[in-house]
């Protein structure tokens, strides 16, 4: 929300953003706040909290917005808003704005990834061998 032509954060929910933690932003267009966000979800499951992982995709539903806004008022004064003929303005915000189909595919993989991941490693905590249990005995 905007207070005295600032920007103050207001308690918001994204769903979008909860499941697909860091890739929407990066889906959006929004690789700094992306970046920063894969970071921290690939650091906090080091900390021995149980689910401290998921904290990172809670933070993200619930900034998620707010940088979105961020974002579209940073694009508007780039995009010459105040100055520029509508047409102008609005070729920029189409550059600027809307979203990354390349986005989708990345996320859907690396989440892919990740459970292949997972469960590799919960079959060497658990002492049995994952593709053996997958594929049968070889």
């Amino acid at each position: 929300c905007v207070v005295n032509g600032q920007f103050v954060y207001a308690e918001t929910w994204s769903w979008w953003a909860l499941f697909g933690g860091a890739f929407y932003f990066f889906y959006r267009k929004m690789y700094a706040v992306g970046l920063a966000f894969l970071l921290v979800a690939f650091l906090l499951p080091l900390i021995p909290i149980p689910f401290a992982g998921l904290l990172s995709w809670v933070a993200a539903a619930m900034l998620a917005n707010y940088f979105y806004c961020r974002k579209f008022s940073a694009d508007l004064n780039v995009a010459g808003y105040h100055e520029s003929p509508f047409d102008d303005v609005e070729y920029h915000l189409r550059r600027l704005g809307g979203y990354n189909s390349w986005a989708i595919a990345v996320g859907i993989l690396v989440w892919f990834l990740s459970f292949v991941w997972q469960l590799l490693y919960a079959s060497a905590i658990l002492g049995f061998g994952m593709l053996a249990l997958l594929f049968g005995s070889l």
